[in-house]
């Protein structure tokens, strides 16, 4: 409602859209947290600072992504692609698949 009180007046359009994102939490050891996301993204993850968001692709697909902290991490991405980003982050984070670079 403060946008709509901010607006007032004004020609505006407010809408609702968060139902048509989707946002997966990760936690993990900080190097291989980073090594999941570095795996399935052309992004910087290793200069990355802790809550700087970066806009990107994982993949084939948009998102975004930001570390809460060097533990945690936060994927958005539309509601429709939700199951194949999970997938390609369940592989990228498979044991067998551990690079050990960050």
């Amino acid at each position: 409602m403060l946008i709509l009180a901010a607006l007032a007046g004004q020609h505006h359009l407010v809408v609702n859209v968060s139902d048509a994102r989707a946002m997966f939490s990760l936690t993990g050891e900080a190097g291989a947290l980073r090594d999941v996301l570095a795996k399935i993204t052309p992004a910087d993850i290793a200069g990355l600072p802790l809550g700087e968001m970066r806009r990107t692709r994982l993949q084939q697909v948009a998102a975004a992504l930001w570390f809460e902290t060097q533990t945690e991490a936060r994927v958005i991405c539309f509601r429709s692609v939700a199951r194949y980003v999970f997938d390609l982050m369940a592989v990228s984070a498979h044991p067998s698949g551990a690079v050990d670079y960050h």
